[in-house]
């Protein structure tokens, strides 16, 4: 049986109220319809009911008009896959990690769908900028951090942390998904709160 969330004010006066009875996995979607208005929110029949305020983004395996295509590589092109050392990554940092050019030069359809759907499974996202001059545009797949990773990606990180787990990561995906490039951005600077 589905458990609904239902919502009651406990207290409220001055410029405060409490609410009680938002289930755990309604609360962040009632924390961004406030900070963010991502959500329509509203009580109706006692229960509450989420609606989100923007339109999904296209799919980016439906979106045919936003395939890449690529020539086949040459063998030259395809044996400079590297790894490379992660000298500046500690225990506690969380590197981002960011692939272009999905398929590379094993471009097609299939294929495309096919990593694209492994990268999803992974937890990684699908970010493109508007088309510019020419109708060009940029895509990245993007995970913000290795404590996003979800399927495969996340059972191979395992228990590592820092290095490890980014080194697990880097070669797990180099050895699943066909891309261009994969960069491991390593936070430099943050606002902190006091």
């Amino acid at each position: 049986m589905e458990t609904e969330s239902k919502p009651r004010i406990v207290m409220h006066g001055g410029d405060s109220m409490t609410i009680d009875g938002i289930l755990h996995e309604d609360q962040q979607k009632v924390l961004a319809s406030f900070n963010a208005g991502a959500y329509w929110i509203r009580v109706k029949d006692g229960n509450l009911e989420i609606v989100p305020s923007w339109e999904n983004l296209p799919d980016p395996i439906k979106d045919k008009k936003m395939l890449p295509f690529w020539r086949k590589a040459t063998v030259a092109e395809t044996a400079q896959l590297k790894l490379f050392e992660l000298e500046g990554v500690h225990e506690n940092d969380s590197p981002s990690i960011s692939i272009q050019s999905l398929c590379g030069y094993s471009y097609s359809p299939e294929n495309y769908q096919f990593l694209a759907e492994k990268l999803e499974s992974y937890g990684f996202q699908c970010m493109r900028s508007r088309r510019g001059a020419g109708a060009r545009y940029w895509e990245i797949w993007f995970l913000p951090g290795l404590w996003a990773a979800e399927g495969d990606l996340k059972e191979k990180i395992g228990r590592h942390k820092g290095k490890n787990a980014m080194k697990a990561a880097t070669s797990f995906l180099a050895q699943n998904i066909e891309f261009g490039t994969l960069d491991v951005s390593v936070q430099r600077m943050c606002a902190v709160l006091d």
